[in-house]
């Protein structure tokens, strides 16, 4: 990988009082003031969330060496340093060495940031180091080799939050366009770490659940996932978040809680590709027929077509009425009672002209003209309604069904299915991973298409 060390050495660095935790926040402050900190991913992480992830990514791995200080590890996104110097307490405290050596001779941070990479050898010069292995670079376009043990804080950027699409996407083509940068270095992680090694990091809660990390999740072994129950752990962040290490085959302990000290583990054998179901026990979809054996399902309107109809919206007009995911309650619309949002405008009465539009949108239209259940693509429930006159047109983020033969009655009893206490709670259980700071949880096609429909009479 590329090696460009941070200078000065060790030797001509002052010794500095602050250590782990500490030593970041002046440099979160300063990233703040100059607006660098979202983009770099730059919220360090809490001690505790330091200690879960050592216990399970780096002790299991120590525990089969004969000798201690032959391990390697390293934080390809390491800030300031704090995972490197935990690990390296206790690599010493297993060698009998000063913390000093460990750092030397075991353990390597990659950062994009100098400045952080400073502050990383300050601290580990200040525990004895004399050339502890720091690289500038990018971890995930250079990834490190002969590692045994990856550990650490990835920045968070999904694509929503990038200013320029992921320049390394392209070297893992394991996962889908929409993952997080932090998905990246997993992939990186896990297609370098020896055999035998393990993988710990603090991820997105939604990397459990999300589609562009399925085929990603399905070629590892989780051993260990610990839930943060609050949003609140990194300071100016609101992010849910999982503590996450793989590894050999082999059971999965998982816990919940906002402290080491409160942890209650228990594990699980199953498998599972989906994490987040996997966490709540909730087995895979089965029984019945799945509803797209049955029923139609179709994205109601995609974000290009979007922009196609914001010049023909007009209120209260004589076209169709249009739905965003708001206005969609258990078997109510709020079209009319309630205003709603779309593209930046504010409407109370929304109505599409929908003539001499597009080929592929027209297709959407004449299926919105038929008999129809609008379910709403962002809600902390299942929320949808019947359309029996095919009077509304469904915003993005909402999912159209139909029945092949425009069958009413058949549309009546799905509804009831899919609003059952069943179904949210599979809902929530399958998919809350991606559940935002207010509860709202990510709705997909997919969910929908592979619902189990209850036995026929």
């Amino acid at each position: 990988m590329q090696d460009r060390r941070v200078q000065p050495s060790c030797r001509q660095r002052p010794k500095l009082e602050m250590r782990g935790f500490k030593v970041a926040q002046p440099h979160e402050r300063a990233l703040d003031a100059l607006g660098l900190r979202k983009e770099l991913g730059a919220f360090y992480t809490p001690p505790w969330m330091v200690e879960v992830i050592l216990d399970h990514a780096l002790e299991p791995v120590l525990d089969g060496l004969a000798d201690p200080l032959t391990i390697s590890v390293c934080d390809p996104a390491c800030g300031a340093g704090v995972f490197l110097i935990g690990a390296a307490r206790r690599i010493a405290r297993r060698a009998g060495v000063s913390v000093g050596q460990a750092v030397d001779r075991c353990v390597l941070g990659v950062d994009l940031d100098p400045a952080a990479l400073e502050l990383a050898r300050a601290m580990l010069c200040e525990a004895g180091a004399i050339q502890p292995q720091l690289c500038h670079t990018n971890g995930v376009a250079y990834p490190p080799v002969g590692i045994d043990v990856f550990i650490g804080n990835p920045p968070f950027r999904n694509v929503i939050e990038r200013t320029s699409p992921s320049a390394t996407r392209s070297n893992y083509p394991i996962l889908g366009g929409t993952a997080d940068l932090a998905f990246e270095f997993v992939a990186m992680a896990s297609g370098h770490v020896k055999a035998g090694g393990r993988v710990g990091f603090v991820l997105p809660r939604a990397f459990l659940g999300a589609t562009s990390s399925a085929r990603l999740r399905a070629s590892l072994h989780p051993r260990m996932i610990v839930l943060p129950t609050s949003a609140r752990h990194f300071a100016g962040a609101a992010v849910f978040v999982a503590l996450v290490v793989t590894g050999d085959k082999g059971s999965c302990l998982v816990a919940a809680g906002d402290s080491q000290g409160e942890l209650q583990w228990r594990e699980v054998k199953e498998r599972d590709d989906n994490w987040w179901r996997l966490l709540h026990q909730m087995p895979p979809t089965a029984g019945g027929h799945r509803l797209d054996a049955r029923f139609e399902v179709h994205t109601s309107l995609i974000a290009g077509e979007a922009y196609e109809i914001r010049d023909r919206i007009r209120e209260n007009g004589n076209g169709m009425k249009l739905v965003t995911t708001g206005l969609i309650e258990p078997k109510d619309c709020l079209w009319g009672v309630q205003p709603c949002r779309f593209l930046g405008a504010t409407y109370r009465k929304p109505t599409v002209d929908l003539g001499g539009i597009s080929v592929a949108l027209d297709r959407r239209v004449k299926r919105a003209r038929r008999p129809k259940i609008l379910v709403a693509g962002l809600s902390t429930r299942i929320e949808a309604f019947l359309d029996p006159k095919g009077e509304t047109f469904g915003a993005v983020s909402t999912y159209t069904i139909c029945h092949p033969e425009d069958d009413q009655l058949a549309l009546e009893a799905l509804l009831d299915h899919i609003l059952s206490k069943e179904v949210t709670q599979r809902f929530r259980s399958e998919l809350g991973a991606s559940a935002m700071g207010g509860g709202s949880i990510t709705l997909t096609k997919r969910f929908l298409q592979e619902l189990s429909l209850p036995p026929a009479d």
